[in-house]
């Protein structure tokens, strides 16, 4: 599995993603190599690969641990700062429901929920669209727009300090070769992967986000 989510990357973009993340691990293959040295190389590249897809999902993992008690510090959750800014990005216009589904990459139906919760929270509320009235269009609430100021204001340095260990040039070196997997692990056969799109952290955040709604309302 960790071979085929590497396959499209080259030795040394391999080689640069473990570099970054796991401190300079030593070069993956000799610069020049006898047959048996090649077939050990390969064997390597494998490991490689393992080592590389753990320590990226370990990273993810703790990532998520960190935003997750930082977005609570506000009332909120990742899925919900991520709602409050597209809204906010649609300025006095509003954005539909469906249009939100597309940015979040997911269907209207699976955020239906999420949007009801965030309405009751008095986050954001739904109004007909002033250009055109058969659309409803959802608006950041004032209580909404206050809390979104707030976790913008400090935001930047809650991500400054999450990459303090690494350089500019590794910033940009990590940034532009997860990119990379990012659209391997999208585009796998040439086209959108279904699959990869039906599981995106934030169809975890929403299916969470509603767990926990259904258990107050359960205990309540």
């Amino acid at each position: 599995m960790e071979e085929k989510i590497t396959q499209d990357l080259s030795l040394e973009e391999v080689k640069g993603i473990q570099d970054v993340l796991v401190n300079n691990a030593p070069s993956i293959v000799p610069a020049i190599a006898t047959p048996d040295q090649i077939t050990d190389s390969v064997e390597t590249c494998s490991d490689q690969a393992s080592e590389i897809v753990s320590s990226i999902l370990k990273a993810a993992h703790r990532l998520r641990g960190i935003l997750n008690s930082y977005y609570a510090e506000f009332g909120l959750t990742d899925i919900r700062f991520a709602v409050l800014q597209i809204i906010k990005k649609a300025d006095i216009n509003g954005c539909t429901q469906s249009e939100l589904a597309e940015q979040l990459q997911q269907s209207e139906s699976s955020i239906s929920t999420l949007v009801d919760r965030m309405r009751n929270s008095d986050l954001i509320y739904r109004l007909r669209s002033k250009s055109d009235r058969r659309k409803r269009v959802l608006i950041l609430s004032d209580q909404g727009r206050i809390i979104l100021d707030k976790v913008e204001a400090c935001h930047d340095e809650c991500m400054d300090k999450l990459l303090k260990p690494f350089q500019e040039d590794q910033k940009i070196e990590l940034a532009t070769l997860l990119e990379k997997l990012v659209k391997h692990l999208t585009f796998r056969n040439g086209q959108p992967d279904e699959d990869v799109k039906a599981t995106l952290e934030l169809s975890d955040s929403i299916k969470t986000e509603t767990e926990s709604e259904e258990t107050k309302s359960s205990a309540a």
